[in-house]
């Protein structure tokens, strides 16, 4: 498919470009795929996850579920952030540190 494009990929501008699509396309969606797994592992899946964390493998060191749901909250809260930051991202500073970001 990419033989048929008149864009030369091998061009360092062209595969900077990719890389900053890719980046901003892929997180925001993984990040969507995975907050739509624990939604629906809580309220569509029998038993739920909290269910599972009270009743079935309680311990001594298991955290409350109010608390699990405060930090899962803030979690998204800073993916959410973060996946905007890179989609509205366009200046040449953002593409310097998204790539080092990429490459550690």
């Amino acid at each position: 498919m990419a033989g048929n494009l008149p864009i030369d990929f091998s061009h360092p501008s062209v595969k900077e470009y990719v890389a900053l699509i890719r980046l901003q396309v892929l997180t925001p969606l993984s990040t969507l795929v995975q907050i739509a797994t624990i939604l629906a592992t809580e309220f569509i899946i029998s038993p739920s996850l909290s269910k599972i964390i009270k009743e079935y493998h309680h311990t001594s060191i298991t955290p409350s579920t109010s608390f699990l749901g405060i930090f899962l909250v803030i979690l998204w809260g800073l993916q959410i952030g973060y996946c905007f930051l890179l989609v509205i991202a366009w200046s040449e500073d953002t593409k310097a540190s998204n790539e080092r970001m990429s490459l550690s």
